[in-house]
Parts: structure tokens; C-alpha cells; sequence
């Protein structure tokens, strides 16, 4: 399988000459591992690890005076040791070293804490792991100074294509230089419904030993997701939940799925799953925190009207989404009513694995007030508000934005404001707005 370079590559070999430790936690299945591996052997091309892209993407070699181990805590004699004796665990796999799913064996934490204290060595430890909230604030608490926390997320569109753009901004200014990452119509419909799963983009054509398997797109991309949610219940859901009955946490995840981009309606997804609601907030907890869904919170200013309060759920993956609601090809996910619901998951998604693959968390959030006006995205950049919104047309128009009035007040500083769309390149609706085609994200 052909490895697919990853934007946030940059942002560690940059930390790893600032930090000891480096953190990198994202969902099962979205590369991290992979990416790290790599990156070992790039930092063995040079000692410092400071390889040009140049350099790297060539694969130069030069003698390293440090080789990188490795070892995971998947396995279960490694987890033993680490959660048993974290000390010993420590001398039989020195740093320089890089560690998998290290949220199975926390106890190791404040012995990494200590040997950075001690030694004071940029890049002697790379972490990750699976369990997004509840391990980056354990990792904060225990290792405070001496760690860099980053997000990797499955594959952006642009990583996709093989191309590396800024963060989306609603500036024409950024877009000159921009050609898209998808073409044609029929490309990026299917490319959402494909989804952005590493494993699944780098071998779509292949089975499990790399060999073509005659299956269908349909059936390898089935499989796959069947795969990938059977890894993560067993693996992840329920080291967090404890004894979880799987055909009602499926039926509860398809429930979420179906109100993807919706304000979060717990009642409506507890009934339709068959359970109560407070096991439905535990669940959600356990999928935003395995970094399957997340939250897009509500905008508040004094300024404004009393708005909507509840957060909009999103997938990090929409081809998960497809899957768990039974849309079994890109024309049947796109010609039904939940077509709008989908474009709008993709463009916030790959918004923010835009921004997080390059190392800086996004801040935005959304504004509906209780007459229904609503503005898609508001995007905080240095205090500047720049409102967005996300229409599935191919022809924007300007009164799409009638919401963006709410945000000019005295006491708020608005920017540019921008109507993501379908439309066949960089437009000018009036007033200001810009429109850009989703495949320009």
C-alpha cells in the first residue's frame, strides 16, 4: 500500500525539537501509528530528525546515532508490564521510543514525567492513543511541560489529492493559487461517500494481502466499515463502557448518525434506540471521546439574541456515515433528502482537519436564533468573526446570508463572510461574500 503523506507531519518534527514528549491522539484506524513509523524513518536519515520535505519524501538514509524502538500496548504482555511496573517497563524499552495506545496503561505517565524532569531530551518520547478527551487531559495533568498534545484525524480531502493548503479562510487572497482537490461532480460525490479512512483509501483495490480480490467497490467498502466498527467496539467502546451489548450500541450509533449536522436531540436517539437517556449521554460521551463524532457548540455574545443553546453533532468520517444510514452508493447518499445533511458534515469536518492537521486547533461555532435564522459556521480568527455558511447549490445566492446581519454590531469584529456550495469555482454573490466550491477545502 502506497503510504499517503499527512499535513501534521510537519507540526511534530517541528515539536520534537521543542519537546520531550509528543501526544498524538485520534481515532482508531486514522493513521497515527502509521504516520509515526514513517516519520522514524525519516528522523533515522538525520539525529536531529530535522530532514527537509524534500528529503524526506526521497527517503534519504544516513546513519543515526539514536534508533527509535517501538512497541505497542496492544499487546497484552506489554500492557501487563507497563501497567504492572512502569519503571522496568521503561529501562527494557529506552528512549528514544515511541509507544501505541497508551491509554491502556495511564500508570506510565508520571514515570515519563519524571525522566523528562531528569534528562531534559527533546523528542525522547512519541505517544499515542485512541481515547481522544480523557487521555490528552490525563496526559495534560501528569506530564504538564514537557508535552505537546496533536490531533490526527482520518484523511482530509487534501491529503487525499496530495496537495497541502493553508486552513480554509474566507479570503479570496488564499484561493489564487488553489486548483481543488476533486474535479468533477461525480468525483467528489463519491469521494465523500467513500469516506477518509487511511486503510480503506490505501487499499480500496486490495485484500488483506494486497492482492486485487475480485469484490466489488460496494462490498470491499462494506466490509471494511463492518471491520473498523467491530475493532472499535471491542477494542475501544467497551474499555471505556465496560460490558456493552453490541446490536443496541449499533442501533444507538446508526440513530446518532442519522441526525448528523442536527442539534443534539438525546430523547430522539435514546427512543429510537431502545434505551434510556442517560445511557445515551453516557454513549455519546464514549464516541466523542474515541473521536468518532464531535460537537459544533453555540455562538454567545450579549450582543445578540437568545439563540439556540444545544450543540450540532458531526463525523469526523463521512463514509461511516454512509454506512451506518445504509446509503450503498455516492448517487443514492445525494439525490435524497439527507444530501444536505452529508454536505454540510463534510465541509465542517474538513474544516476542521484543516486546521488540526496543521497544528492549531479551530475555534468555531454556530448561531441559530428561536425564529430559525441560522449562520452554519463562525469562525474566531485572532477575535475576528468570520461567518460561513453551507448551502447544497450549485448557484449561492446572496440572500443565503441574510443571517450574517446578526453579527454586525458595535461590540463584535466581523470578517468576510463566505457561502460554501457546489458551485464550479471562486464566485463574488454581492456584498462582499465569497463563494467556494467544497472542493476547495
Amino acid at each position: 500500500m502506497a503510504y499517503i503523506q499527512r499535513h501534521l507531519q510537519e507540526s511534530i518534527l517541528q515539536l520534537n525539537r521543542e519537546y520531550p514528549v509528543l501526544l498524538v491522539a485520534g481515532p482508531r484506524g486514522s493513521g497515527k501509528t502509521t504516520m509515526l513509523r514513517m516519520l522514524i524513518e525519516a528522523e533515522d536519515a538525520l539525529p536531529d530528525g530535522s530532514l527537509d520535505r524534500k528529503a524526506r519524501m526521497r527517503g534519504v538514509k544516513k546513519p543515526s546515532k539514536r534508533t527509535r524502538g517501538c512497541v505497542s500496548l496492544d499487546d497484552l504482555r506489554e500492557r501487563d508490564l507497563a501497567k504492572s511496573d512502569p519503571a522496568l517497563f521503561l529501562q527494557l524499552h529506552r528512549p528514544p521510543v515511541l509507544i501505541t495506545e497508551v491509554q491502556y496503561a495511564p500508570e506510565l505517565l508520571p514515570h515519563i514525567r519524571a525522566y523528562a524532569d531528569k534528562y531534559r531530551r527533546p523528542g525522547d518520547f512519541w505517544l499515542t492513543g485512541s481515547h481522544l478527551y480523557e487521555l490528552m487531559d490525563t496526559a495534560y495533568k501528569e506530564l504538564e511541560k514537557h508535552v505537546a498534545l496533536l490531533n490526527l484525524f482520518p484523511l482530509s480531502a487534501q491529503e487525499k489529492a496530495g496537495v497541502d493548503y493553508p486552513p480554509f479562510m474566507p479570503d479570496g487572497s488564499s484561493f489564487v493559487s488553489q486548483e481543488g482537490t476533486v474535479c468533477e461532480p461525480e468525483d467528489f460525490f463519491e469521494s465523500v461517500w467513500r469516506g477518509c479512512m487511511p486503510q480503506a483509501e490505501a487499499g480500496r483495490h486490495l485484500d488483506a494481502a494486497g492482492e486485487d480480490d475480485g469484490a466489488s467497490d460496494g462490498e470491499r467498502w462494506s466490509s471494511f466499515y463492518c471491520k473498523y466498527l467491530d475493532s472499535c467496539i471491542r477494542k475501544d467502546v467497551r474499555d471505556i463502557g465496560g460490558s456493552i451489548d453490541p446490536v443496541k450500541f449499533i442501533r444507538f450509533f446508526t440513530a446518532v448518525a442519522a441526525r448528523a449536522t442536527q442539534v443534539l436531540n438525546v430523547k430522539a436517539i435514546s427512543d429510537e434506540a431502545g434505551i434510556d437517556q442517560i445511557t445515551a449521554k453516557n454513549w455519546l460521551g464514549i464516541l466523542a471521546n474515541i473521536g468518532l463524532i464531535f460537537y459544533i457548540h453555540p455562538f454567545m455574545h450579549d450582543a445578540l439574541p437568545r439563540g439556540i443553546k444545544t450543540p450540532k453533532v458531526f463525523f469526523y468520517d463521512t463514509g461511516l456515515i454512509c454506512y451506518l444510514t445504509k446509503w450503498s452508493s455516492p448517487e443514492s447518499a445525494f439525490s435524497g433528502a439527507f444530501a444536505d445533511a452529508l454536505f454540510e458534515n463534510y465541509v465542517v469536518s474538513e474544516i476542521v482537519k484543516g486546521y488540526c492537521h496543521h497544528g492549531t486547533p479551530p475555534h468555531i461555532s454556530y448561531f441559530r436564533d428561536r425564529d430559525g435564522a441560522e449562520i452554519s459556521l463562525i469562525l474566531d480568527i485572532g477575535g475576528v468573526l468570520y461567518p460561513v455558511q453551507i448551502k447544497y447549490t450549485a448557484a449561492p445566492k446572496k440572500r443565503m446570508t441574510s443571517a450574517f446581519v446578526m453579527l454586525e454590531k458595535e461590540q463584535i469584529r466581523r470578517g468576510d463572510g463566505a457561502i460554501i456550495c457546489m458551485a464550479d469555482g471562486i464566485g463574488r454573490p454581492g456584498g462582499g461574500l465569497l463563494s467556494v466550491p467544497a472542493r476547495y477545502l
